[in-house]
């Protein structure tokens, strides 16, 4: 995780190589609020990095 200000675009997959991703603070805080609503996260485990698609719309294609 990084300081950086948040981007609001992820990746995220069930096991991703994070060895040289990263993340802002923020947007992994936003992942984590959006999740407790978005029923397609429910009862996941899954990793995220900073990508190319909003959040909300990551979470929803999960």
């Amino acid at each position: 995780m990084t300081d950086e200000q948040a981007i609001g675009k992820i990746f995220a997959d069930e096991k991703v190589d994070h060895t040289d991703k990263s993340i802002p603070r923020a947007d992994v805080a936003a992942v984590l609020a959006q999740s407790v609503t978005e029923e397609k996260t429910f009862h996941k485990t899954f990793e995220i990095f900073s990508g190319t698609l909003p959040i909300k719309e990551t979470l929803n294609n999960m």
